[in-house]
């Protein structure tokens, strides 16, 4: 603040004071150019089984471009949340992808008998998340036993974006939100998801 006081910043001595902060393997220029110059976003896609109960399991996270018009492959560092039978969160993980490959392999304490995992826990990166199935019909019947209210929302939101996707069949997504949503505490979360579908549904009918 000393140093720009009535003057002004760029983005380049934005990027000098930054520089510091971020992982050495990370090239900031790199950085700069897939985030800030570069379209459109990355899904990730995780692959795992729930059966394995070593204490050595694998979640193997894969990385894509959300669209086929734009292949860029990103940095991304991100927390990933293990739930146990009673949706509570039993183990997390920080993740750093790599933009050189669309695999990114980490191991987990599946001694804990993991029901589901959610990626971005804590929704501290840009990305979306297409949840496994295993996860996804585990959210989707314990949703509500989720204590915390920003996860629980995360996942609501994430749901919601998996409808849009088309990545769920719209008669399931409407019957989940008709058994769960208004037992949901969170008054914004009720608003924003009955908005969201509303403007969904509607589309059908401009069509």
């Amino acid at each position: 603040m000393d140093r720009f006081r009535y003057s002004n910043a760029t983005i380049e001595d934005l990027l000098v004071d930054l520089k510091d902060y971020f992982p050495a393997q990370v090239s900031i220029d790199n950085w700069k150019s897939s985030w800030l110059e570069s379209p459109s976003l990355n899904v990730f896609e995780s692959v795992w089984d729930p059966s394995n109960v070593s204490q050595s399991a694998t979640l193997k996270l894969y990385q894509y471009p959300f669209s086929s018009d734009y292949n860029t492959l990103r940095w991304h560092k991100f927390q990933v949340a293990f739930f146990d039978e009673n949706a509570s969160i039993v183990d997390e993980k920080t993740v750093l992808v790599s933009p050189t490959t669309n695999l990114t392999q980490i191991t987990y304490d599946g001694t804990n008998e993991v029901k589901a995992i959610f990626v971005n826990y804590n929704d501290e990166d840009f990305l979306e998340n297409y949840i496994d199935s295993q996860s996804l019909q585990f959210f989707l019947a314990n949703i509500d036993m989720i204590k915390d209210d920003l996860t629980r929302s995360l996942i609501w939101f994430n749901l919601s974006q998996l409808n849009k996707q088309t990545l769920m069949r719209l008669d399931d997504y409407v019957s989940f939100i008709v058994e769960k949503l208004f037992d949901e505490p969170q008054i914004y979360v009720i608003n924003q998801l009955l908005t969201d579908l509303f403007v969904y549904l509607s589309s059908f009918l401009v069509e």
